[in-house]
């Protein structure tokens, strides 16, 4: 709280002098609980007025300046309809849900809404998931931050020169499939696996999120002011629902069969049921060619992250493809600070890799 511990009473009337007062006793409490600013993962600033959250944080970054890491930052963006925004634009821009279902009104409305939020390709609209903003971060950071992660995928490929790219179950957002379109204006690295992206695919399951992800799509700088970007393709692709349904007809999109170099997912592996479906789906879409890849970012959820590595494991032989898990801080050291925050939960919330590669 903003509160002089003298008086109790707020420290002053504008903004900073309570955010200051606000942070110096956050400081104070951990000085005497004997620790330091750097164990600190989450801060929770209470202040009489909360309309200029900018200024707040400029003042928390002064006060905090020599504790501060890298992170990949949301914040919420005014865009007009020329497309431009209300301050210097951000790496990507995501549209915030708009299935609310929290709304006061028509009681059939809102039963509505709830079934559109039920079932296993519903999940996207729920909210942003943490895998997503963690593979996005992943794409929009140099290689070093994640060095062991792509010294895994260049042991594990025999190539590392993706051009045609694909995400599955991309929810609302697609965060991670445009961040690696966003890759290519910031990361100049000359070995880079995407330097020469010409194709990024973005799918999912649910019409609701395929609206989104095509608004996700317009919003972006780079749809707008560059003419060297890769192809956007958004396309509904739904995978059987259970292992005793049959592989529809033509579910894959037009000229997708066998075509990716590189498919990639966020915490879809949940549902026990979909794996038979989603392994087929991988088979079907990832290229012929030895060394094509599948990364999929997921933490354990009730076994189901292992359940699909055994069944990849299963099916090696058949669909001529291996599969290696690694473990969290093998292929994200730089989670280790925040681990310890993390133990009551790594069920839902820590993040595991899976490579999967075409032999």
């Amino acid at each position: 709280l903003g509160l002089d511990p003298e008086t109790m009473n707020l420290a002053g009337d504008t903004v900073e002098q309570q955010a200051e007062q606000a942070l110096k006793n956050l400081m104070n409490v951990i000085k005497e609980a004997g620790g330091s600013c750097k164990q600190v993962v989450k801060t929770t600033v209470l202040l009489a007025s909360m309309d200029d959250f900018p200024k707040v944080n400029e003042i928390y970054a002064k006060c905090t300046g020599g504790c501060r890491s890298r992170c990949l930052e949301l914040r919420f963006l005014e865009v007009f309809q020329d497309g431009a925004s209300s301050s210097e634009p951000p790496l990507l821009v995501l549209p915030t849900p708009t299935l609310a279902v929290a709304e006061e009104g028509d009681k059939n409305s809102l039963s509505d809404r709830l079934c559109r939020l039920v079932g296993f390709d519903s999940t996207g609209l729920a909210c942003l998931w943490p895998s997503e903003l963690l593979l996005a971060h992943i794409f929009l950071s140099p290689t070093a931050m994640y060095a062991r992660l792509w010294d895994a995928i260049a042991t594990t490929a025999s190539r590392r020169t993706w051009r045609r790219v694909c995400e599955l179950g991309a929810g609302m957002t697609a965060a991670a499939g445009l961040a690696t379109v966003r890759r290519k204006s910031i990361v100049s690295e000359s070995d880079d696996p995407l330097a020469a992206l010409e194709l990024v695919a973005l799918s999912d399951g649910n019409e609701d999120c395929i609206a989104a992800i095509q608004q996700a799509v317009q919003l972006q700088e780079f749809s707008r002011n560059r003419t060297d970007s890769p192809a956007l393709e958004v396309e509904k692709l739904r995978w059987p629902s259970s292992d005793a349904s049959p592989m529809p007809d033509g579910y894959i999109p037009a000229g997708w069969q066998h075509s990716f170099d590189l498919l990639f997912g966020a915490d879809c592996l949940f549902h026990h049921e979909t794996h038979h479906g989603l392994l087929n789906t991988v088979d079907r879409l990832l290229s012929c060619t030895p060394g094509s890849l599948c990364l999929f970012v997921a933490p354990q959820r009730s076994g189901s992250l292992l359940a699909f590595n055994d069944l990849v494991a299963q099916n090696s032989t058949d669909l001529h493809l291996s599969c290696i898990r690694l473990e969290p801080l093998e292929a994200f050291p730089t989670l280790g600070p925040v681990m310890q925050y993390l133990i009551t939960d790594t069920d839902r919330l820590v993040p595991h890799l899976l490579l999967i590669r075409r032999t």
